[in-house]
Parts: C-alpha cells; sequence; structure tokens
C-alpha cells in the first residue's frame, strides 16, 4: 500500500492542517512526521494498519524509543462473493463495501489518518508522556492543558515529560 498512499498524499497533502513531512519509505513502512510538530510523534503506515507512534529519547546515549501508540488503524481486507472489498474488523452491520482494495485503504486508513490528524494533533495541545519508574511501563496522552481535568493529569506523579505539539513554540529555543 505504500505506492498507493504515495499516490493519494499527492492529490491529499493539502487537506492536512500540518502537511507530511520527513517522508521515509522503506519495504514494509512509510513513516512520516507532520509539519511543525513535534518530531516525537510519526505516523507509521504498514501492510496491514497505520499507527500514531510516539518515540522519545530518554537519555543522550539512548536511541530514539517506542514510548506508546496513541493512534491505530487496522485493516484486514475480504473480497466479498460480489467482488466488493471490505474490512473483516468492522462489524457486519457497520461494513462498507468499496469496489477496490485501494478504496477501501483511502477511505479506511489514509483518510482516517487525515482526519485524526486535523482533529487531535492541534497546536494548542501538549504531549505528555507518563512512565512507572523501573517497571517499563510507558503511555502517552495529547491533552489540552487550558482545560482544568488535563491540568490535573498533568500534575500527577508518574509524568515524565511535558511536550508542546508545535515544535518550537514561541520562548523556546529550536
Amino acid at each position: 500500500m505504500k505506492d498507493a498512499f504515495m499516490r493519494w498524499l499527492l492529490t491529499h497533502s493539502q487537506r492536512f492542517h500540518q502537511p507530511p513531512c520527513n517522508i521515509q519509505v522503506s519495504n514494509h513502512v512509510i513513516s512520516f512526521n507532520l509539519t511543525g510538530i513535534t518530531p516525537v510523534l510519526a505516523w507509521e503506515i504498514y501492510d496491514y494498519h497505520a499507527m500514531l507512534i510516539v518515540y522519545y529519547q530518554i537519555g543522550p546515549d539512548d536511541d530514539d524509543t517506542f514510548w506508546d501508540g496513541l493512534v491505530d488503524f487496522d485493516i484486514a481486507t475480504i473480497q466479498s462473493a460480489t467482488g466488493k472489498y471490505y474490512c473483516d474488523l468492522c462489524e457486519e452491520q457497520h461494513r462498507d463495501y468499496y469496489p477496490t482494495r485501494l478504496a477501501l485503504w483511502e477511505s479506511h486508513c489514509f483518510e482516517n489518518i487525515l482526519n485524526w490528524s486535523n482533529q487531535h494533533i492541534t497546536l494548542n495541545k501538549v504531549l505528555v508522556l507518563f512512565t512507572l519508574k523501573g517497571r517499563g511501563c510507558t503511555w502517552a496522552k495529547l491533552i489540552d492543558p487550558t482545560k482544568p481535568e488535563s491540568k490535573a493529569q498533568i500534575q500527577k506523579e508518574h509524568v515524565c515529560k511535558v511536550i508542546p505539539v508545535l515544535a518550537n513554540p514561541p520562548g523556546t529555543n529550536p
């Protein structure tokens, strides 16, 4: 699906509020960041799913480390007896059928990446990294710090780091 995504991206990249950048294509994965957004967040598209991954370097001697997956769009492509394609992971009553495998991927995955990015990766948010020290357990959340309930989450004891979603916000060093 990597070629299909790259073709789709040519005609749809302008629809992203923060267009894809740093696009890397290998045999089994496409990865990219979003322009102006912290590089800690990276979309990765594989043969059966796409995931927004949080990579964070714990110390200066560490490589980027998988921290958490924020959202994941899985696809199990099936061709029906009528020749239409659908995702077998969707409940039967909620399935949509598509004329081609490509149309399924565009609607079920590529459009979901675009919509999720535009709705959830917004400049007013911060990425909060949590950890249970010594247990190897990490997780992340995108939070709007202006909401009272979010302020309480940011002050929890398991917070490791708070990162502005906007890369290099005013008043910080690039």
